[in-house]
């Protein structure tokens, strides 16, 4: 007798990429909704994007390269100056990088729901939570490109074919367009996988020439067509070294510190040291060491070109491999920890809806506390109090 097959509920196939990227196109598409309906002005950012996005320059500003002016023109272009439109491409990354996260995830992880649940972590925090849906547009394809380098590197190193480096060598080109900050990811990484002996070992040399040579090809052709242009002063507004300091470690605080927080009550045992012939230690000492290479290098970069001020995102490479170190520990330590997961999720909703709920209270109190975010001013009720 046949048997019919029951359908999977929501919850038993959270970890299959189809039901994953429906969940991101949710998240996504109610973050534009929240976006367009809430509020018609654009704050400096989208105006920035939506003012130099009229035309098609090798370059636009010294201290930020053009990828994402690059991409802001072709999207307005198309949508003859939308707003809509520019909405719509900032969750575009957002979702982008999200699933390229679940992606990577999948292979250092190699548990499809744990996956889902580290890039559902970063839902869970300040930097990815909030910062990209009201910040920098830069920050947005910063993070975006470093989830996308995360995805190239693991497959890389899992999977080692020519076609896997020739993505790398694409990522890492691109993703220098997109931000010099990208650079202090790229050193983090490969510093994590020559003092990782397992995975030092899968490196190929040859298709890492080629790699190598494909992001310097893309680099160096960018840097021929700005040719004239200042291009790469990196130097921000003048501070003292311990304001920049204090700066880069408040943010590294904040970057995800409620899902910290939260984390060792749900997974208490993954907080522990593990067994030392665990499985797949050699990806936790990947990410460690990514994490404390970044975080050296950043804080050396952001003294030495005063940048910690005016850039948000440099925060980014620091600590986005930190959701799959804290997930994979957590596989590690628990057999089956559906129950905690379960839990864990139902955190990440309240966060979701936690930040959705501030952006309508923002609007609807006219963001009395929050002068910087422009968007969130009701002009239009403002002129209709003049009027009267």
């Amino acid at each position: 007798m046949d048997t019919v097959p029951t359908r999977k509920g929501l919850w038993q196939s959270l970890g299959e990429p189809r039901t994953f990227a429906s969940l991101v196109i949710l998240y996504c598409a109610v973050h534009v909704l929240v976006r367009f309906l809430l509020s018609p002005n654009l704050n400096l950012s989208e105006a920035e994007q939506m003012l130099l996005g009229q035309s098609l320059q090798p370059n636009y500003r010294p201290d930020q390269p053009p990828l994402m002016m690059w991409l802001s023109w072709a999207v307005l272009a198309l949508a003859q100056h939308s707003r809509l439109a520019l909405f719509l491409l900032r969750e575009l990354l957002v979702g982008i990088a999200l699933t390229a996260y679940f992606a990577a995830a999948r292979i250092v992880i190699g548990d499809g729901r744990r996956a889902a649940l580290s890039a559902f972590f970063l839902m869970a925090t300040f930097g990815m939570g909030w910062l990209v849906h009201i910040g920098r547009f830069e920050t947005v394809l910063l993070a975006a490109m470093c989830a996308l380098y995360l995805w190239a590197d693991a497959r890389a190193l899992a999977r080692g074919s020519v076609v896997d480096y020739v993505v790398l060598g694409l990522v890492t080109g691109l993703g220098v367009l997109s931000s010099y900050v990208f650079l202090i990811f790229v050193f983090a990484m490969s510093v994590a996988v020559a003092l990782t002996p397992e995975l030092r070992t899968r490196l190929k040399l040859q298709p890492l020439l080629i790699a190598a040579a494909i992001a310097l090809a893309i680099v160096g052709l960018y840097l021929a067509f700005a040719w004239g242009a200042r291009v790469g002063e990196l130097a921000g507004k003048p501070a003292s070294e311990l304001r920049i300091v204090s700066n880069f470690l408040i943010a590294l605080v904040m970057f995800a510190l409620l899902a910290i927080v939260i984390f060792p009550f749900l997974y208490p045992r993954a907080c522990l040291p593990l067994p030392d012939a665990v499985q797949h230690r050699s990806w936790l000492r990947f990410c460690k060491i990514a994490m404390i290479a970044a975080l050296v290098t950043g804080l050396a970069a952001a003294l030495l070109f005063r940048g910690a001020d005016s850039k948000e995102g440099w925060i980014y490479p620091v600590l986005l491999p930190l959701p799959v170190y804290l997930l994979l520990r957590a596989k590690l330590a628990y057999f089956d920890s559906e129950a905690r997961d379960r839990k864990f999720m139902g955190f990440v909703i309240l966060c979701v809806v936690g930040a959705i709920t501030a952006r309508a209270v923002m609007y609807e109190t006219g963001a009395k506390t929050y002068r910087n975010y422009v968007e969130y001013l009701p002009f239009a009720r403002y002129a209709d109090s003049f009027r009267q």
